[in-house]
């Protein structure tokens, strides 16, 4: 099993299983640092052929803030289910 298989096996069972506590807080630090560092903050309009480089506008990447939020939400499902069973 490579790394990358390894990796993505884990957050499968880690989505599964509901630990009580917050894992490794560094996982998610890791994970958001990798989407922050990896994947622009804008993106360009699609090229057209009527328009050049100039005219084309920088667009707010929501893939980017969907990943950002889907690592946050996990992290927080953990920290409420964590204080829900004290």
């Amino acid at each position: 099993m490579s790394s990358k298989e390894r990796k993505k096996a884990y957050f499968v069972l880690n989505q599964v299983i509901s630990y009580g506590t917050i894992p490794y807080l560094g996982t998610f630090l890791t994970d958001l640092t990798m989407i922050d560092t990896a994947i622009p903050d804008t993106v360009m309009t699609k090229k057209d052929v009527k328009t050049d480089d100039a005219q084309r506008e920088q667009l707010i990447n929501f893939d980017k803030r969907r990943k950002e939020f889907e690592v946050l939400a996990q992290a927080s499902r953990h920290c409420h289910t964590s204080f829900a069973s004290h």
